[in-house]
């Protein structure tokens, strides 16, 4: 028999662990009351072990909730995260804190969708636009389901209700900026780009999907936790997966709390090669100040080119070393590495390949035909920024370095 919850009960969670990450609801042996709001909104249900809610057609505002633990404090955590699947696909949720008096706090500013079409997929929504507030402020967790979407209504079904906990960056390594899966930042677009979660369409997991416009005159800004700071990461690296190549023309860290101080980087990185994952990476170590704590990127803006989507992922700033790699192939057989210690390429690949160094302005400078591993000497090149084209297997990858002489 159908069971229907409505806000009526108002009651605790049980919960038989804690732990970084704090599971209210996995629908089996983790499990805390839910309800739904008004007189004819969803209805939630629980079948083999995943929840189940009837979103109402049309959806102005009825939403479904979790109850927290006595004395919940919202602050360690940085995102709910809810495993969704439904037939019904491309809908929003609008999450909201709410206090025993039913007073809320909620984000309507997100456009955290589910894309997924049937499949399942991991949505992190993020808790920063809504008022912490002190432990015990709130007891229950809502989300509003395709609010204002005016979809017909649909089952979605429900799973792994979890707070997540703050993600601290250990600067030691690499510091993952956002992977659109357990790290997500904060992140928006403007001048009509949009930037959302998506399910990768060529892998597992999830990615940021990026809309550009038409006759593009704007980009997507993606926030990092502390400022950057390139005396230990002076590189950023971001995976771009495309039906087409395109240039992001145009980049430039920002202070994310007064984006009027900000410096272009003009390094123009390139996607080379359609319907495959390709790493870009940018050398930020001409920056000197660590102020900028926004990455912002403008892809083919002001070059009267028709809309198109784009796909990104692993955004991640670069830890510093003495070799500095440039990832300009998407498999283990073929790499490339500068060091700028000894002012050389070192090229390990498979086979016969043609390697050649072209500044800015397409002159080729150095050109080495190459019978397996390789490693081509630079010191007779000027410093400055310059495309390594590896043609190699059939296939043909690019990306820039700068080349820093310190012999």
């Amino acid at each position: 028999m159908k069971k229907t919850i409505t806000l009526l009960f108002i009651t605790l969670c049980s919960f038989s662990v804690y732990s970084a990450d704090l599971v209210l609801n996995n629908f089996n042996d983790i499990t805390c009351y839910t309800g739904v709001s008004g007189s004819f909104g969803s209805t939630m249900t629980t079948v083999n072990g995943t929840g189940v809610i009837t979103v109402p057609a049309n959806n102005t505002g009825e939403y479904i909730y979790f109850s927290l633990p006595a004395g919940f404090d919202v602050n360690p955590y940085q995102f709910l995260k809810i495993s969704v699947k439904s037939t019904e696909t491309n809908y929003r949720f609008v999450p909201g804190l709410i206090t025993p008096a039913w007073t809320s706090s909620e984000d309507w500013t997100g456009t955290y969708k589910y894309t997924g079409a049937n499949a399942w997929q991991d949505i992190y929504i993020p808790l920063s636009a809504m008022t912490a507030g002190s432990a015990g402020t709130y007891d229950k967790i809502a989300l509003k389901v395709a609010v204002y979407d005016y979809k017909p209504s649909f089952d979605m079904y429900i799973d792994n209700v979890t707070f997540v906990a703050k993600y601290v960056p250990d600067y030691s390594k690499d510091v993952i900026v956002c992977n659109f899966d357990n790290v997500i930042a904060t992140m928006g677009g403007f001048s009509s780009n949009t930037i959302s979660t998506t399910i990768n369409p060529n892998g597992t997991g999830n990615v940021g999907v990026v809309s550009v416009p038409a006759n593009n005159a704007g980009g997507i800004a993606v926030n990092t936790i502390d400022k950057i700071n390139t005396a230990t990461h002076n590189k950023i690296s971001f995976k771009v997966y495309a039906s087409q190549a395109f240039t992001i023309n145009f980049e430039k860290l920002e202070d994310k709390t007064n984006n009027a101080i900000n410096t272009a980087l003009g390094l123009y990185p390139a996607y080379t090669t359609p319907n495959q994952w390709q790493t870009l990476t940018m050398d930020i170590s001409a920056v000197t100040t660590n102020t900028y704590s926004n990455i912002v990127l403008f892809a083919e803006a002001w070059q009267s080119k028709p809309a198109f989507t784009f796909y990104i992922d692993d955004i991640t700033l670069v830890k510093n070393g003495i070799v500095s790699a440039v990832d300009i192939a998407s498999d283990a057989k073929t790499s490339v590495y500068y060091s700028s210690l000894q002012n050389t390429l070192n090229i390990k690949c498979e086979g016969d390949g043609l390697l050649e160094l072209i500044t800015l302005t397409g002159v080729v400078t150095k050109s080495v035909n190459m019978h397996g591993d390789t490693t081509l000497e630079l010191s007779d090149i000027k410093n400055g920024v310059y495309l390594v084209r590896l043609k190699n297997s059939g296939r043909q990858d690019i990306q820039k370095i700068i080349v820093s002489n310190k012999l």
